[in-house]
């Protein structure tokens, strides 16, 4: 997908996903841009617990936790944080919950837990995003990439959660790409080149993700930035 920046010299930014090791979609996409029903599934599995959040606030935290609820049926677990970066709720690990983690980074330096609470930020009440991570699970030697939906839970009196849920097994979606070339565009158009190749170039930025990389092309089709 290549994507054509208003600039001095004209740019086009553009996302070539590589090694991915997703095999070609069967179907076109659905609706909602996605593909995949496994990623759909992990959607509909963080919306319905953003549901009940609203609804019920932190009392839907003791429904989560049952052995028995639907939330731990799914091979993926749930985790909710509040936006100063506070873990109210977490499925796979519960000495997490109430820890301050905004300074987490994971093995590349990403902020993974500053890029959830942004969603706080958003106008939107459904306010969503997809956040890219390596994880350590326990289980694997080397960390491996996750991909989390996570999306944002107003309840009645107003205070905002951030639920989400992830998966190292999600395939790589074109609605994935799309995005991040349209950030990687808005980067580029509002900061200028020396801001917006500085952070493309990091590799704990939200643009390095599922082995892909950005590249920047300007209108002769010469290569400006590469990751």
């Amino acid at each position: 997908m290549v994507r054509h920046v208003s600039s001095t010299v004209p740019l086009a930014v553009a996302f070539l996903v590589a090694a991915c090791g997703a095999p070609a979609p069967s179907a076109p996409p659905k609706p909602d841009g996605l593909i995949y029903e496994d990623t759909r599934r992990l959607v509909r599995l963080v919306d319905e617990a953003a549901a009940l959040i609203a609804q019920r606030g932190a009392a839907a935290f003791a429904e989560f936790s049952r052995p028995d609820s639907p939330w731990r049926r799914s091979s993926a677990y749930l985790f909710v944080y509040e936006p100063s970066g506070i873990c109210a709720w977490h499925g796979g690990n519960a000495q997490l919950i109430g820890r301050n983690l905004l300074d987490f980074r994971d093995a590349l330096g990403k902020p993974v837990v500053q890029l959830i609470t942004e969603i706080a930020r958003r106008p939107d009440r459904d306010a969503s995003e997809w956040i890219f991570y390596l994880w350590e699970d326990g289980t694997d030697f080397l960390p491996t990439w996750k991909s989390s939906y996570v999306r944002k839970a107003i309840v009645p009196d107003g205070t905002v959660y951030l639920v989400g849920a992830g998966s190292s097994l999600v395939k790589m979606e074109k609605v994935f790409v799309q995005r991040q070339v349209d950030a990687a565009a808005r980067l580029l158009r509002d900061e200028g080149r020396e801001t917006a190749f500085r952070e493309l170039r990091n590799a704990g930025s939200r643009f390095y993700f599922l082995e892909t990389f950005v590249f920047v092309l300007d209108g002769q089709g010469r290569s400006d930035q590469v990751t």
